[in-house]
């Protein structure tokens, strides 16, 4: 058979030059699941939507037998799993790659039913958005029809991916994991050198070594992107393609990955938000880095610290390229960069190369300060930077007011935020402190006990932590509410708008009080806190009282761990004492780091608040004089652009064309799912974007476990974004990620499920503080999982079980 398509051609090359490596495969062409009638029909077809329809009701079982046949005498039998892929035309080109566009169906079994339904799929994938919008920006149009590979698969102890290099083959990178899928995923890959994985796997590396070799003159291409697996005893060769966009070395290759930021930040961001948070991280850390004594000119790294960040089709994103030069400033390299990776967990982490050249004298100064920090007592830290933020705070209840002019508000925001990023670095120390004492403690941990994933779940944080301070005072507001009948009615009811009546019509009521209360200490604290845009609880009303419906019918007190054993019970038959000693100590550092952390985050959020606050009355002063339609426009725009209104500089357009211009775009963007990890060279471009889609018919999810409890055939309850009005009482919340806003539905759940996240991430620090478990890392859970689904969610081993 001839093959059609560049994925189905390649494969046929593997198969040819290299058919010892190759696990069987077939390829159908979908043009053959048609009759000369149906031929006729769909080719007739004008719309996106008619097609989908078509193939969506089309029946292909009688083929499917015919491609059972074709598999058995390729000796894939109903005993073997095999793995589908979408090859389509025009993939894999020169100028276009469509890489990650199409869909990919592992361990399908050889029968009617699920052959059919992942056929079907796999063509349907031609016409999903993602693809339509990629070929809308690149002004190509696809085929209607693709071929389908069918490859057996096989149960490899590593699976990797290589980007060779054929001029200077030990100097091509590999990403290497565990794991019997012929694809490499996850953020748990290995990075290797060709000439560092030949030391471990001298015949593997010389296997991948011939490949190279020989298909780099098939392709006559300089560099191809192969995909391989391999046991004790035998080695799989599964896909190689050429890569595309040969791209001159005068342009920079940078990594963009949503690691932690999404968490933050996730979705679509708006412009006002970004222009502000990178503006705070070119000025937080050249001060971080005066404070512990690095001597490097800041001036020549101004194009570092101005490009910690990238903005890409409305979504924020670590210019991870930048980071890792950052981190190269510091002390203890290579132990501080693989620190910042267990911390971090990038998609796919940088490989070391050649660090950043400092003294001796700069080296022990900086480690000496960062020790002393590291160690000082709790205020050494905390209580100049609680000190300036009061000050700050005060400044700005004295001079925030109605009737400022937008000069005013805007000088009032600079001098604010301008002091605000100048006591900022102290918290970055801290953040150093969390990673440094983590890394340290996990290495330790991993040496010394196989017990080692329960150990490291057992993290806490230390006494009355923000976080649970605020749950016990939610508690304390809602007794005061069911104390309150008249009120407490009015909210079992769902009267909500009675209800803000009440509150208002009696103030002094005990009730009203204690909302008043919670309200000033933590109502900066919700869902996208730290996102200009959102709307704040504090005057969402509304929203808080939809809350509080779910917590004045709780009859149980919230419970955490004993503050006075944040250490884990360590049997002393496993350690010597001087291990335990060691253990304890970096296990303490940790916990009061970790702690330290909770507290600035939700001081953070205040500031994000003040600055919300001055933004909004900036928007309705704009708004007055007709330069904005509407006060939250004001989100639409940058802060130069902001500044410009205030001083009177020449601007090219009008505000309100700007802002309609940008509100197309973010409703177009919406629309999209981008990768966690995208490569670029030189400008950023949309066929630079990499990552793929997986599916499973398992229906055992793995993940990774990072508080270590069980719960049993507990009900799901599905949450892309955080709605306090929808029911979780007593089940398992399942979500892209949460930030310290979803805190206040902690207490009412039995478990979580997360997409993104690791054993410090928001999620887990509160699952191991309410004895719940949690599993962070379950790709694409809020698709898998449904509303009802019963789930057994164990977090020690990281496993979800549907029921």
């Amino acid at each position: 058979m001839t093959f059609q398509t560049s994925k189905a051609i390649n494969l046929g090359i593997l198969r040819e030059k290299f058919p010892q490596f190759v696990p069987p495969f077939i390829v159908v062409c979908t043009e053959d699941f048609l009759s000369a009638c149906e031929k006729k029909q769909y080719s007739g077809l004008k719309s996106v939507t008619e097609k989908i329809q078509f193939i969506s009701e089309l029946s292909i079982s009688n083929k499917c037998k015919n491609i059972i046949e074709h598999l058995h005498k390729e000796k894939i039998t109903p005993d073997n799993r095999i793995a589908i892929r979408t090859s389509a035309y025009g993939e894999d080109g020169n100028r276009l790659s469509f890489a990650g566009m199409y869909e990919t169906f592992l361990d399908i079994t050889v029968a009617l039913e699920s052959l059919e339904n992942a056929l079907l799929d796999s063509w349907l994938s031609l016409f999903s958005q993602r693809v339509l919008n990629y070929q809308g920006l690149h002004e190509t149009t696809g085929k209607n029809h693709c071929e389908i590979i069918l490859q057996r698969m096989v149960m490899p102890l590593y699976s990797g991916v290589l980007f060779s290099e054929p001029l200077k083959i030990d100097d091509s990178l590999l990403s290497i994991q565990q794991g019997n899928a012929a694809v490499v995923k996850g953020a748990s890959a290995s990075q290797f050198t060709m000439g560092q994985f030949s030391v471990n796997y001298p015949k593997q590396a010389q296997i991948l070594k011939d490949v190279v070799q020989k298909l780099g003159l098939v392709h006559k291409q300089s560099r191809l992107d192969i995909e391989f697996g391999f046991t004790e005893n035998e080695f799989f060769l599964f896909q190689v393609r050429p890569v595309t966009r040969i791209v001159s070395k005068e342009f920079n290759h940078s990594i963009w990955d949503k690691s932690n930021i999404g968490e933050n930040y996730p979705g679509i961001t708006l412009p006002l938000t970004y222009s502000f948070i990178r503006q705070a991280y070119s000025k937080v850390y050249p001060s971080f880095l005066k404070l512990i004594g690095i001597a490097t000119d800041l001036r020549e790294q101004s194009v570092l610290f101005d490009n910690m960040l990238g903005y890409i089709r409305g979504q924020v994103y670590y210019n991870l390229t930048n980071w890792y030069e950052l981190i190269d400033l510091l002390p203890w390299q290579p132990h501080i960069r693989s620190f910042y990776d267990n911390m971090l967990q990038p998609v796919k982490p940088i490989p070391s190369t050649k660090l950043t050249k400092k003294s001796n004298w700069q080296n022990f100064r900086a480690s000496i300060k960062l020790i002393c920090l590291f160690l000082s007592p709790k205020g050494k830290i905390q209580k100049p930077f609680m000190k300036r933020l009061s000050q700050l705070t005060s400044e700005f209840k004295q001079s925030f007011g109605p009737g400022a002019s937008v000069f005013e508000l805007n000088k009032l925001f600079l001098t604010l935020s301008s002091q605000f990023f100048s006591v900022w670095g102290l918290t970055i120390v801290n953040d150093v402190r969390v990673m440094v004492f983590f890394g340290l403690y996990t290495r330790f941990v991993t040496a010394w006990c196989s017990n080692n994933t329960e150990m490291i779940n057992q993290l806490a944080v230390a006494k009355n932590p923000a976080s649970i301070t605020l749950l016990h005072s939610l508690e304390t507001t809602a007794q005061a509410i069911n104390d309150d009948l008249p009120l407490a009615k009015l909210l079992r009811k769902a009267t909500y708008d009675g209800a803000v009546h009440y509150i208002a019509e009696f103030p002094k009521h005990l009730s009203s009080r204690a909302i008043q209360c919670y309200l000033e200490n933590y109502g900066v604290r919700f869902a996208n806190e730290l996102k200009l845009e959102t709307v704040s609880m504090k005057t969402e009303l509304k929203s808080f009282l939809k809350l509080m419906t779910s917590y004045i019918d709780k009859h149980w007190k919230i419970t955490t761990d004993d503050p006075s054993d944040i250490l884990y019970q360590i049997p002393r038959s496993i350690f010597s004492w001087s291990k335990k000693i060691v253990l304890n100590f970096f296990r303490v550092q940790t916990t009061k780091a970790i702690t330290m952390r909770e507290q600035f985050r939700l001081e953070r959020a205040r500031v994000f608040d003040m600055a919300r606050s001055i933004f909004l009355q900036i928007g309705s002063v704009l708004k007055e004089t007709d330069l904005l339609e509407n006060e939250r426009d004001i989100f639409y725009l940058t802060i130069e652009e902001i500044n410009n209104s205030a001083n009177f500089h020449n601007t090219p357009r009008s505000l309100k064309i700007i802002v309609e211009e940008r509100r197309r775009l973010v409703e177009s963007y919406e629309k999209e799912s981008l990768p966690r990890r995208i490569d670029s060279y030189g400008i950023l471009q949309d066929d630079n974007l990499v990552g793929y889609t997986q599916h499973s018919s398992s229906r055992r999810l793995e993940g990774l476990g990072t508080s270590s409890y069980v719960v049993e055939a507990c009900e799901v309850i599905v949450m892309k974004e955080l709605d306090v009005s929808v029911n979780v009482n007593g089940k398992v919340l399942v979500v892209p990620q949460t930030d310290p806003g979803w805190t206040v539905l902690f207490p009412l759940i039995k478990g979580i499920i997360t997409e993104e996240g690791n054993t410090l991430s928001h999620a887990s620090i509160i699952a191991r503080e309410l004895r719940i478990p949690c599993v962070a890392k379950i790709k694409r859970a809020t698709e898998l999982l449904k509303n009802g689904d019963k789930v057994t969610v164990n977090g020690i081993t990281g496993e979800v079980i549907i029921l």
